[in-house]
């Protein structure tokens, strides 16, 4: 259990606190959905992204909001691992770490990824597979 586990676990037992889905309360507080409605491109980040990921974390959530919309998915993440092809099958279209060979993971790591990014997204037809 990680730290958010844990620290509601004890307000449940001991202040009997509710337990709820911590993605579906920034939703439902966030005003994601009307955002979402004027997208025109989805970035998301995450750690590291792998197959836990696929486990309900919030990138995948997010990704599965957009992709019912049709709006295309970008995620600039810590580093990579096992589990990311599935990924890509699910919505999210391109993942870019920042803790690469080539990226040290560092500001100008950031700087680097995020025009990758935008310069794909200029190429949005690459992105949505035409």
């Amino acid at each position: 259990m990680g730290a958010g586990g844990g620290l509601a676990g004890g307000l449940w037992a001991f202040l009997g606190a509710s337990l709820v889905s911590g993605f579906d309360f920034v939703m439902k507080n966030s005003g994601f959905e009307e955002s979402l409605g004027k997208a025109d491109l989805v970035v998301t980040g995450e750690g590291c992204m792998d197959q836990q990921t696929l486990y309900g974390k919030g990138p995948l959530k997010v990704a599965e909001k957009a992709k019912e919309k049709q709006i295309p998915v970008m995620a600039v993440v810590g580093k990579t691992g096992e589990g990311i092809e599935q990924l890509l099958s699910l919505g999210i279209h391109r993942i870019y770490p920042i803790s690469t060979p080539r990226h040290s993971g560092d500001w100008n790591s950031l700087v680097s990824v995020s025009k990758q990014m935008m310069h794909s997204w200029m190429e949005q037809d690459s992105i949505l597979g035409k």
